[in-house]
């Protein structure tokens, strides 16, 4: 007989009135993830989306969700969380919309005592983030967040910033270290010695 393939578990947020801990908050506990190997789906609400965009200074946030499983031993997340948010131009100011479509993959390692005689944690996957959990349960909607934020661009503009820029008479970057580079030449003062050698 053919294996069902595992249907997934789809969870809607925060109803309007409900508070949580987290802005995006999504508790398992370590019995939970024992026995639930489905993929989930998570789908924050708008009063969510509006919370997580005051916390990461963001205009908007218009939609957040993850596809996601989480395997037991080691616990792991591995999935893709797809966001609509507005962003400010660095260069002009202007609101911008960007679509955010980012891979997850993390650790998760239960906090470390603190004492003279421990040892350093041992981070065995490098392709993974790690989070550290308290040893009996953990928030894989916090941990999304947390991924929301990291794939947000730090610096972003906009397609028509240079040419705005250039018509408000700044230059950019390349150009200010051209021009550094010019004037660095035309100051050597063995710029105009050399100009003066004779050739052999």
């Amino acid at each position: 007989m053919p294996r069902e393939t595992p249907k997934e578990k789809i969870i809607m947020h925060a109803p309007e009135g409900i508070s949580i801990g987290s802005e995006f908050s999504h508790i398992l506990t370590l019995t939970e993830l024992k026995l639930n190997h489905k993929p989930i789906i998570l789908i924050a609400s708008k009063e969510q989306c509006d919370a997580l965009a005051v916390r990461f200074d963001l205009p908007a946030i218009y939609s957040l969700k993850a596809n996601v499983t989480v395997s037991h031993d080691p616990i792991q997340m591995h999935g893709t969380l797809y966001a609509q948010i507005d962003q400010i131009c660095v260069a002009t100011a202007e609101t911008m919309h960007c679509s955010i479509e980012e891979d997850i993959a993390i650790n998760f390692i239960e906090t470390p005592s603190v004492g003279p005689n421990d040892s350093e944690v041992e981070l065995q996957d490098e392709d993974c983030e790690t989070i550290f959990y308290d040893g009996r349960e953990i928030d894989i909607g916090e941990a999304i967040a947390q991924s929301l934020y990291l794939a947000i661009d730090s610096f972003p503009r906009t397609k028509n910033a240079d040419s705005i820029l250039a018509k408000a008479g700044v230059i950019s970057e390349e150009e200010m270290m051209a021009k550094l580079v010019q004037e660095k030449q035309d100051n050597n003062p063995f710029s105009a010695l050399s100009s003066l050698k004779k050739p052999c």
